[in-house]
């Protein structure tokens, strides 16, 4: 079963340019696969974990939605001056400074994470 989801993952990330990593995991948390930047050696098994959980806490929510599949998106559509001190809570990728300059948005500022079951596994796409 794992080398079909292997073989699955390798196919989205080949077929599909905006897509930046894929993620196969049980509804347990454990990992059967992961490529692309969901495939990090350190975080990898965690981010199955928290993809299933995330699945696991949606179907409690709404447990007829089928197929269940959630969009987790971070936009940073925004121009911020920096000439004033930014709190290092902001959002990434904004950090405190007091350069006299100004952050547009850029591709990398958007991420969309979108995390689908079906049955008893779970796979996120990361674009």
């Amino acid at each position: 079963m794992e080398k079909r989801m292997e073989e699955c993952a390798d196919e989205i990330m080949s077929q599909d340019p905006s897509v930046r990593g894929v993620l196969c995991t049980d509804s347990n948390g454990m990992l059967f696969c992961a490529r692309g930047s969901l495939a990090d050696d350190g975080t990898a098994a965690h981010s199955a974990a928290v993809a299933s959980q995330l699945a696991n806490l949606a179907v409690a929510l709404e447990p007829n939605a089928q197929p269940l599949a959630i969009i987790l998106s971070r936009t940073a559509r925004l121009s911020v001056p920096t000439t004033v001190p930014l709190p290092s809570q902001s959002l990434a990728p904004l950090t405190a400074t007091t350069a006299s300059s100004s952050h547009t948005a850029t591709d990398d500022d958007f991420s969309k994470v979108l995390i689908k079951r079906s049955g008893s596994v779970t796979v996120a796409l990361h674009k």
